[in-house]
């Protein structure tokens, strides 16, 4: 039964009423027996780019994508049966709407059963999601491009336990799985005298400054040491960033240049070189190899030391 004009809630219902009506939020209104929309506002009308009168008297089934149309009436009749309140646009099968112009719009809806007059109604709300899909599929891009990244990537909350590592991180470490890392910190990847340094000297710098960068010898799963280049910055929630690059092999690759260049000086001070025209030197023609161009002789053949003959220590004859 209606309040009567005089009755205390009739300024009251009006007052909601016409809240709803002016309200930023999209509301249509459907009767539950027959599905045909009997009320929006204004702000529906915005979002489906029609106006009132189009709207009204519309089945609810067209206000979506016609081939969406089975799976909207079972959710209308699951909203009158209390089993359905709310769906968001990132559902398992999320809901669209359909604008006049044929676009679609991907939403968030909230629906609720009321009785009016006797009569029985479906109630949605509606949000555009489109921003926030929108962001969404630009932060599953970025997380597929972080995990094919030859780096390794994590996300830490403020409490340092890790949120988010990407398969390279996983695996550099010596792990099959993120869920093995997940939810613990950062200190089971560290030896303890690293831990130490860390706490003492790198993220007091992350928390002054808002990164840092540097060397960190870490520890695989199965005790290995791992040196590498780590990249730390501060996030706006108080959690850190990290990107972490294997050095392992550059290092190794840097040991035997260094092997490789000591090796030529070595030959450059005792190794006496003979050649001309495919030929053996006459002592007096004799000439020293610099270090550097015994090092580019190995690096030109296969077979170095082939190149260089009848060597020693004695100095020439004059």
């Amino acid at each position: 039964m209606s309040p009567e004009p005089t009755s205390p809630d009739y300024g009251a219902d009006a007052f909601l009423a016409r809240l709803a009506i002016e309200g930023p939020a999209p509301i249509l209104a459907a009767e539950a027996a027959t599905g045909t929309v009997v009320a929006v506002n204004e702000a529906a009308t915005e979002l489906f780019g029609r106006n009132r009168s189009s709207l009204i008297g519309m089945h609810q089934t067209e206000l979506h994508p016609p081939e969406t149309e089975t799976r909207h009436q079972e959710g209308f009749q699951a909203v009158q049966d209390g089993r359905e309140k709310h769906v968001r646009a990132d559902a398992e099968e999320p809901v669209t709407i359909l604008r006049a112009d044929g676009s679609t719009v991907p939403v968030d809806v909230r629906s609720t059963t009321f009785t009016h007059a006797g009569t029985e109604y479906v109630l949605g709300i509606f949000q555009d999601a489109s921003e926030r899909m929108e962001n969404l599929a630009r932060l599953e891009q970025q997380a597929a491009a972080m995990d094919l990244t030859t780096s390794g990537i994590a996300l830490l909350d403020g409490d340092g336990e890790y949120t988010y590592l990407n398969d390279a991180h996983v695996t550099m470490f010596g792990y099959d799985d993120a869920e093995e890392l997940l939810g613990g910190t950062w200190r089971q990847i560290y030896a303890d005298d690293v831990i130490e340094r860390i706490e003492a000297e790198v993220l007091p710098v992350v928390e002054e400054t808002g990164s840092w960068d540097g060397e960190l010898v870490g520890v695989k799963r199965d005790g290995t040491p791992i040196t590498q280049r780590v990249s730390l910055a501060q996030l706006p929630d108080g959690g850190i960033t990290c990107v972490n690059l294997d050095l392992t092999e550059q290092e190794r690759r840097l040991r035997r240049l260094e092997e490789t260049r000591s090796l030529a000086e070595e030959l450059g001070r005792y190794w006496l070189a003979f050649e001309k025209d495919e030929e053996y030197l006459e002592a007096s023609e004799v000439r020293f190899l610099s270090p550097m161009q015994v090092e580019r002789k190995f690096n030109d053949t296969q077979h170095g030391l082939d190149d260089f003959t009848n060597c020693g220590e004695s100095e020439p004859e004059p």
